[in-house]
C-alpha cells in the first residue's frame, strides 16, 4: 500500500492463489472490493476474467483486506485459484493461464480507465 501511494498508482491489484482446510473442497476465481466506489473495477476486470479463464468464476464480493480499505486509489484484490485445488493447480501453474490473467487485467483496465 505504501508503494502505491508513493508513487502515485493509478489502481492497486492484488494477485492471490487461496487453499481451503481441506483439498478440493473450492475452485475458481473471485473478484473482491471494498469500498462502493470501486464496485465497477472489480465487475470489469471479473467480468474479462469470466469470458477468458477456465477456471470457474465465484463472481465479485466485498472484502474486507487491509490493502483495499487503506488504498487512497481504486483497490481491488483477486483470488485466482486455489493451490489446492487438483483442478485449479492444472491450469494456475501454466504460462497460459497466466497470460490470460495479465490480458484480462489489461483488458479491464483499459475499458474502466477509458469511461
Amino acid at each position: 500500500v505504501q508503494t502505491a501511494h508513493a508513487n502515485n498508482a493509478d489502481a492497486f491489484i492484488s494477485l492471490h492463489y487461496d487453499a481451503m482446510k481441506q483439498a478440493n473442497t473450492m475452485s475458481g476465481t473471485t473478484s473482491y472490493y471494498y469500498y462502493d466506489s470501486y464496485l465497477e473495477l472489480a465487475n470489469i476486470v471479473n467480468r474479462y476474467l469470466s469470458q477468458n479463464a477456465p477456471l470457474a468464476n465465484n463472481g465479485v464480493r466485498m472484502g474486507d483486506y487491509y490493502v483495499l480499505r487503506t488504498n487512497q486509489q481504486p483497490a481491488i484484490l483477486l483470488e485466482l485459484g486455489y493451490m489446492n485445488s487438483d483442478l485449479d493447480l492444472q491450469h494456475i501453474n501454466t504460462q497460459s493461464y497466466q497470460a490470460t490473467v495479465v490480458e484480462a487485467v489489461y483488458q479491464a483496465l483499459r475499458e474502466y480507465y477509458s469511461q
